[in-house]
């Protein structure tokens, strides 16, 4: 996914989860909850295998993730 076009993403659905095209130029259905996003999937008779599913961080936030082995 171009960054530009993440950038868009997040000013429309930034704090949601989102099922969109692998290009991320569809967005097919999004939900504040991983539970609401396969509902409003359901609903439109799309099959989650078929989209890119993840979670679109707020506009302006930084996240940082790590793992920890132990």
């Amino acid at each position: 996914m171009k960054t530009d076009i993440y950038i868009k993403l997040q000013k429309k659905f930034g704090g949601q989860w989102i099922a969109s095209s692998r290009d991320g130029k569809i967005v097919y259905a999004s939900g504040k909850a991983v539970d609401q996003l396969f509902k409003k999937l359901k609903e439109k008779k799309i099959s989650s295998q078929k989209t890119v599913i993840g979670f679109v961080e707020k506009y302006g936030q930084i996240s940082a993730y790590f793992s920890l082995s132990i």
